[in-house]
């Protein structure tokens, strides 16, 4: 489980941090389309950072609920106690 935690944090950084990636929105002037298809919108680290931090951590506990979470399974027993 650590290995799968340290993996998923890792590709979260080199995705997220990684790189000059810069979100990309379109114009909202259909007669700057022919000019300018996409505008560029930088955004700031921190909300980087906090976006790609909370998302490996929805990760982590969809991961955690389905994978991690190993409670044991309660039988049921079929006898009636209450048959006369």
């Amino acid at each position: 489980m650590k290995k799968i935690t340290q993996t998923l944090i890792a590709c979260g950084i080199l995705l997220g941090v990684g790189g000059n990636a810069i979100a990309v929105a379109q114009s909202p002037h259909p007669h700057t389309a022919a000019r300018e298809q996409f505008r560029y919108i930088e955004q700031p680290l921190p909300l980087k950072v906090g976006l790609t931090l909370g998302g490996l951590g929805l990760i982590g506990l969809e991961l955690w609920w389905f994978l991690g979470n190993s409670s044991p399974s309660q039988t049921t027993d079929n006898e009636n106690p209450n048959t006369d």
